[in-house]
């Protein structure tokens, strides 16, 4: 099978078809008229002997820019890739599709354009074959552009071919693309001489913003195992279809109106988008700035727009409110995400301002108040305290006080001008069962009254001892209430008694006296036993907290100012005498106590 045409390997300069015939055998035939013929006899340009093959079966022209394949009315058509020509009617002839006419495959390779098209190789003075040296090795894809989503995966098939004269094992190889992209292992092919036989690889780019969207070639590289340095190179493209995918967030999402804020734009697809953004709310109380722009963000980055929502009007008193808003971000291909945010806008004055003022407005008229009141109230009462607060009639009784600004106390109805600077009285021959006593505070402006918590109780007889009992002579606890820290006198005489124990204190001998200072209230108990018989007494001590002393370093303590009437002064001759008083404010010395006075 031969034709005029038929060239020697390594012409260079024209473009060229790569033939693959029904064997598996490869050659390459340049293009050196515009016009040639295919056909099996043998005066066609290029000549195809085989029975499927018509004697004149088609014509390829080239008007300068492209070629056409015209189908002449052949018995079983020509092929442009998987379509059947129209008998006379002239198609294209694109280098990515190849031509079947037959079982044979036909290639255009252009030579003026970049390599950039899938090319068979394998024949002579293809690159990877030594100059001279008949290749062992041809391979050839017929469709050499592939497409895949990421994500999805894409298959390549190529026909291998063993050229050479003895069995060979041929690896297959793919370059220039990442090896994430192929997920299964190369293939070995094991052929017989002049064998051939297809080989597939799947390509399955992952769906990450890594598998950038684009045209990758690569290069399908079939090496002999059993030649070293035989091997042939064939080329294809796979292109990368964009997918599109992003994130939007607000930062923060809830904004100070007013304050810049950002919208953060995660691009998650693998090529560059272009999105708008805007901002509105329903109640139409914000004002956006901007209103609405438009971000470009890169595949696998993100990007931000930054924004501000001002409050239409602030009220002139008031506290925070909320304003609801959206930001809706939309991507060329129509997806669109809403963030849902807030807007905190703020009366110019605070709500808890004019309050604060009319508390010290307030405090300061009450203190005003006061400063002119002092000295024209009734006394006060501070403490009042009776000890003991349960005697028994004539048991001796003291009534103890702290009052302020009284001139005179009372203990009413058995005991009336008392000195208030006394601070107590005592009722030394006790008092009668049953009495009532109330105690007043009295000044030129009234009166104050409390009763005595007092509860006078009658003497118990007592009572004949049991024979053998022990006899309790004394037992007394004084006083019965104290400030804390103060102590009190125990006393006790028992007779006809083995042991005696005072509770909490412990055991004592049969009389004695002793001083305690009981931390909190305190029941005291005496315990008489002899031969089996007991006797018991008790008084309970009432422990009160001290009161504060006021130390060195503390703020002094003004003292009141005293108003003093002054005698009436003579009032001038006139037709109407008037009545006038005068009065003189004796203000006390203020004297500030530093710890170095």
């Amino acid at each position: 099978m031969t034709s005029a045409m038929n060239a020697e390997p390594g012409t260079t300069g024209h473009d060229q078809i790569t033939i693959m015939a029904p064997d598996g055998t490869v050659r390459v035939v340049p293009i050196a008229t515009p016009e040639l013929t295919v056909g099996r006899k043998p005066e066609n340009t290029i000549v195809l002997d085989y029975p499927d093959v018509s004697p004149l079966h088609a014509r390829i022209q080239f008007d300068g820019t492209h070629y056409r394949v015209i189908d002449l009315n052949s018995t079983n058509g020509t092929y442009l890739g998987n379509v059947r020509l129209l008998p006379g009617m002239p198609e294209v002839w694109a280098p990515e599709k190849a031509v079947r006419i037959g079982e044979s495959w036909l290639r255009l390779e252009r030579k003026q354009a970049a390599r950039t098209t899938p090319q068979p190789a394998g024949a002579p003075g293809a690159p990877a074959e030594g100059a001279g040296t008949a290749p062992r090795v041809a391979a050839f894809i017929e469709a050499p552009d592939l497409a895949v989503d990421p994500g999805a995966a894409a298959v390549l098939t190529i026909t291998v071919l063993n050229q050479g004269p003895v069995v060979d094992h041929l690896q297959v190889s793919v370059l220039n693309l990442p090896a994430d992209w192929l997920p299964g292992p190369m293939p070995v092919v094991r052929l017989l001489p002049g064998a051939r036989q297809p080989v597939t690889i799947t390509i399955a780019p992952p769906r990450q913003p890594e598998s950038r969207a684009g045209t990758y070639p690569f290069t399908v590289r079939v090496s002999s195992q059993e030649a070293a340095g035989q091997c042939a190179d064939v080329q294809a493209r796979l292109t990368v279809n964009p997918y599109a995918r992003f994130q939007g967030e607000l930062r923060p999402q809830a904004v100070r109106a007013g304050k810049p804020a950002q919208l953060r734009i995660e691009n998650q697809g693998n090529a560059p988008q272009t999105y708008t953004v805007s901002w509105r709310d329903r109640a139409e109380e914000l004002a956006f700035q901007p209103q609405e722009r438009q971000i470009t963000v890169n595949g696998g980055e993100a990007g931000t727009a930054e924004f501000r929502a001002n409050a239409r009007k602030r009220p002139l008193i008031g506290g925070e409110k909320r304003h609801s808003f959206v930001a809706e971000v939309a991507a060329p291909g129509g997806e669109k995400q809403t963030l849902a945010g807030e807007a905190i806008s703020r009366g110019l004055i605070p709500p808890w301002l004019p309050p604060v003022l009319l508390v010290l407005i307030l405090g300061a008229a009450g203190v005003l108040l006061a400063l002119l009141m002092q000295g024209r109230q009734p006394p006060t009462i501070h403490s009042l305290t009776v000890d003991p607060p349960a005697p028994v009639a004539g048991q001796p009784v003291t009534v103890r006080w702290s009052v302020k600004g009284a001139e005179t106390i009372e203990l009413r109805p058995l005991v009336a001008g008392i000195d208030p600077a006394a601070g107590q009285y005592t009722f030394a021959a006790g008092l009668p069962a049953g009495a009532s006593i109330t105690f007043v505070a009295q000044n030129q402006y009234g009166s104050t009254e409390r009763p005595l918590a007092l509860s006078v109780q009658s003497p118990t007889p007592t009572p004949t001892p049991e024979p053998g009992a022990p006899i309790i002579k004394e037992w007394s606890v004084s006083p019965l209430t104290v400030v804390k820290g103060q102590p009190v006198t125990i006393r006790w005489t028992v007779e006809n008694a083995e042991s005696v124990t005072v509770q909490p204190i412990g055991t004592v001998d049969l009389s004695g006296e002793l001083q305690e200072k009981p931390g909190a209230t305190t029941r005291y108990i005496l315990t008489a036993t002899n031969k089996g018989k007991t006797v018991q007494r008790s008084y309970e001590v009432i422990v009160e907290e001290a009161t504060p002393t006021p130390t060195a370093g503390k703020l002094p303590t003004l003292a009141k100012p005293v108003i003093t009437p002054l005698k009436p002064v003579v009032p001038l001759p006139s037709a109407t005498p008037t009545p006038t008083t005068m009065f003189r404010i004796i203000t006390p010395a203020i004297k500030i106590i530093t710890p170095s006075s």
